[in-house]
């Protein structure tokens, strides 16, 4: 066997075992005789071996293969060199991953700053609906005050609007139709708090946490600031 015998095929199947044994035994003999191919077949077991390598450390991460791994090592056996293209899809990959990563953490903080935001206008408007029924209940009082000449006892309480008192104070110019469709509850499910000795009334809520005092969504409410 001479070196002009000596293909880049039978190298490379050499370096990768695909050699029958006769055929690696007489290559091996001249690889001795010629120490110049012999370094270009270890330098091209090295870069194979250093491409196998690569592969293992990366399977996990780019999910490549066994099928993969031969397809690159097959098309370096037939070319003759690394085909970059092959590894362009799981670089691609990569960044598909990568940018998706930043997207999801800018949509993250926005809908954080979202939640914040529709959160403060939520507790406002609870507050502002408490004030326009505390309004609109103030006008059926001021309705019954008009048909009985006075306001509701705190003993009738708002209940006084739906039906015409059994208890004195009595009022003969009750109605004849109820003042509001039904007492109404705060926008935090509780009631509202009504006092009164006949000639002027309160109306009040305690806010989100139902007791006196606080502040913010908790700050109680009353019909004598509106």
């Amino acid at each position: 066997m001479k070196r002009n015998d000596v293909s880049q095929d039978q190298m490379i199947n050499y370096v990768l075992g695909e050699l029958s044994s006769r055929q690696a035994k007489k290559l091996e003999k001249f690889l001795v005789a010629d120490p110049e191919l012999k370094a270009e077949c270890d330098q091209l077991r090295e870069l194979l071996g250093e491409t196998t390598e690569i592969m293992k450390r990366q399977e996990g991460e780019w999910s490549l293969g066994a099928a993969r791994h031969l397809e690159i090592l097959g098309q370096t056996k037939t070319t003759k060199k690394f085909d970059l293209s092959l590894f362009l899809p799981m670089f691609f990959t990569r960044t598909r991953m990568v940018e998706l990563g930043i997207v999801l953490v800018v949509l993250a903080g926005f809908l954080a700053s979202l939640v914040t935001v529709v959160s403060g206008r939520l507790k406002s408007a609870r507050v502002k609906q408490a004030k326009i029924a505390m309004a609109e209940m103030g006008k059926a009082l001021d309705m019954f005050y008009t048909d009985c000449g006075f306001y509701p006892s705190k003993e009738q309480g708002l209940q006084a609007l739906l039906e015409a008192p059994k208890k004195p104070p009595l009022c003969s110019g009750w109605g004849p139709d109820p003042y509001i469709k039904k007492v109404p509850r705060d926008p935090w499910n509780h009631q509202y708090i009504y006092e009164s000795e006949g000639k002027a009334y309160v109306l009040k809520s305690k806010g989100k946490d139902g007791s006196e005092g606080g502040s913010g969504e908790d700050e109680d409410i009353s019909s004598e600031d509106l």
